[in-house]
């Protein structure tokens, strides 16, 4: 199958399964998403939640979706480390932060395989990697050198843009 390459001088938003339908069987194509930033919003997501509740991730739940792509997007910069906080509180985030999340994924399954780069700083989707955070997920992640790899606890950060 032919594949698909999605790029964006801004952020892009992937909602639902991508590439994936329920899980990681055939058939499937080679996928690419490059952006500035890039937020993954699971198969409940609802844009009409996102107006009415843009300050409570509690009120828009996730549920178990796949995404199976290469993401290149940007990171946000780093920034001092204030006394008391959490160790992730005062850096970017690293790849752990790199992808952007809207939903309370508390109790839901994100599954991703593909691989993560970081091409830049973000140009637009800037604030700090700690600024809001949602629920914990449990998240499964695989590359295609790597048979089982998790994707780090902390990336279920949410930024406002």
């Amino acid at each position: 199958m032919p594949g698909l390459t999605v790029t964006s001088e801004n952020p892009v938003y992937i909602q639902g399964d991508y590439n994936a339908a329920g899980g990681f069987g055939d058939p499937h194509s080679a996928a690419a998403v490059i952006a500035d930033g890039v937020t993954l919003l699971s198969n409940a997501w609802s844009d009409l939640n996102g107006i009415n509740w843009p300050l409570n991730p509690n009120q828009r739940n996730a549920t178990d979706t796949w995404y199976r792509a290469a993401i290149g997007t940007g990171t946000t910069l780093n920034f001092p480390q204030p006394t008391g906080t959490p160790s992730n509180f005062g850096t970017d985030g690293g790849v752990p932060n790199l992808l952007r999340f809207l939903e309370s994924w508390s109790g839901d399954d994100l599954w991703y395989r593909g691989s993560l780069g970081i091409l830049s700083r973000a140009a637009r989707p800037t604030a700090r990697s700690s600024a809001v955070t949602t629920s914990i997920a449990r998240r499964h992640g695989t590359s295609n050198t790597t048979p089982t790899s998790s994707i780090s606890a902390c990336c279920h950060q949410r930024r406002r843009f």
